[in-house]
This record gives structure tokens, sequence and C-alpha cells, in this order.
């Protein structure tokens, strides 16, 4: 499971293999997990964060997220727990290609998109649809890249890698030291 790895990597990083034995030149890997900031109970959205960054974990990716209020109500969690201060927590967002992507998207665990988004795509040619995507896409990881706590910004936009130069550009996070677009 995710902590049997994360704490095999731990180890392999101090030159020694889980069974205890020693060998020369230990990797320097840099571990890191997933989070699921929706997850349905304090366990699933803080414990296990906890229990990942006991085994080794240094960063943590989390889920798309398009919901804001309940990352933000998550990320108090996170900074309650001080846990902002031993994992870098990137925040993934990604653009929608279409409506179809979004019943996908929704159906996907510890994703969820709020109605608001799904209405302002709603009924919109697929030149306008895509343009309100991008948009909508780096209104979202520019308001996550200002939350306490959060280390950065992953960007996903399967099958359209091209526009993410787009997004982190409007996104306003091209340059800034103080986080940063991955």
């Amino acid at each position: 499971d995710s902590i049997g790895l994360l704490r095999a990597a731990a180890a392999l990083n101090t030159g020694r293999l889980l069974d205890g034995t020693v060998f020369q030149t230990p990797p320097q890997l840099v571990p890191g997990a997933a989070a699921h900031p929706l997850g349905a109970t304090v366990y699933e959205r803080i414990d296990r964060l906890r229990e990942k960054a006991d085994a080794g974990a240094r960063f943590v990716q989390t889920q798309y997220v398009f919901d804001l209020p309940a990352f933000e109500r998550w990320m108090i969690e996170v900074r309650v727990a001080d846990l902002h201060e031993r994992l870098a927590i990137l925040a993934s967002v990604g653009p929608l290609r279409s409506l179809r992507v979004i019943g996908f998207m929704q159906a996907l665990p510890g994703v969820s998109i709020p109605a608001a988004i799904t209405e302002r795509l709603a009924g919109l040619s697929v030149k306008a649809f895509a343009a309100e995507s991008l948009t909508i896409c780096a209104e979202t990881a520019r308001k996550l890249a200002d939350i306490p706590g959060v280390a950065g910004v992953h960007v996903m936009a399967p099958y359209w890698e091209e526009q993410i130069p787009e997004i982190i550009v409007a996104a306003g996070l091209a340059g800034r030291a103080d986080r940063t677009a991955v």
C-alpha cells in the first residue's frame, strides 16, 4: 500500500533495504503521495495524511480541486495539524474539455464539481466551452496558490498539455517565487 511504499523509499534513502540489507550510494528519492481533501471522514482527510508524512512523504498531490470552499476547509484542518509544515501540499487543477468529461470527473473518488461551474459551461459552443474552461482553471489555480499552506499548484491537462503554459500565465503563477505551478 502507499504507506509501505513510502517506508520503503525512506529506507532506500538511508542506504538500506526493508530487510535491513545495507548498500552503498543510496538514491535521493523525494517520496510523495496522493491526498484526498474531500475524504468522507477525518481519518481519510487528516489522519491518513499524517500517516503518509510519518512514513516519509515529503509532498502530497491532491485530486483535482474544483470545490474551493471544501478545499479551504481541508486546508484549515491541515494547518491545525501542522501537516503543511511537514509536507509540501500541491493542489491539482485541470481544465474540463466537455460536459462528458465533467460526468467522468464527477465519478472520480474525491472530485466534486460545483453546479456553478457546470452552469457556467452549459450551452456554450465547443470553442467558447474550451475558452471558458481554461479561464475557470486559471482562476482556480490563482485562488489555490493564495491559500495559506499550499506549496504549489499542479496543472493536469491530459490530451491538452499544450494549454498548460497558457493556464499558468493566466493564473499569474509564471515567475512567482512564493508559489509554483508544476
